[in-house]
């Protein structure tokens, strides 16, 4: 699947492991990046799925966002593109890491 990173600290995150503008725990970028390549390597939202403990999940409330678990605390959020009306197949917008613990 297709993806792109919408915001500017999280292209620096991804391609520097470090971003000057927003703060994560150690070992954030590293799976924020595996998660990346999970995407990219999907074929479809289903492939989303597993594993399971990623906890992929469309939002309540938003059309089209959907999240991936990076850990306990902090989820990967996205918006998806749909090439069809079968919505399985399409482009990731990589748009925030949120923390989970927050109230938004």
């Amino acid at each position: 699947m297709e993806f792109e990173i919408e915001d500017k600290a999280l292209i620096e995150l991804f391609t520097t492991g470090r971003s000057s503008k927003k703060s994560f725990p150690p070992g954030i970028a590293r799976k924020f990046v595996e998660r990346i390549r999970t995407i990219e390597a999907a074929s479809s939202i289903d492939d989303l799925r597993v594993p399971p403990s990623m906890q992929f999940e469309r939002l309540q409330g938003f059309q089209n966002l959907f999240s991936i678990r990076l850990n306990q605390q902090f989820r990967l959020i996205f918006r998806l593109e749909f090439d069809d009306d079968t919505k399985r197949t399409g482009k990731a917008f990589v748009t925030d890491i949120w923390d989970h613990s927050k109230k938004y």
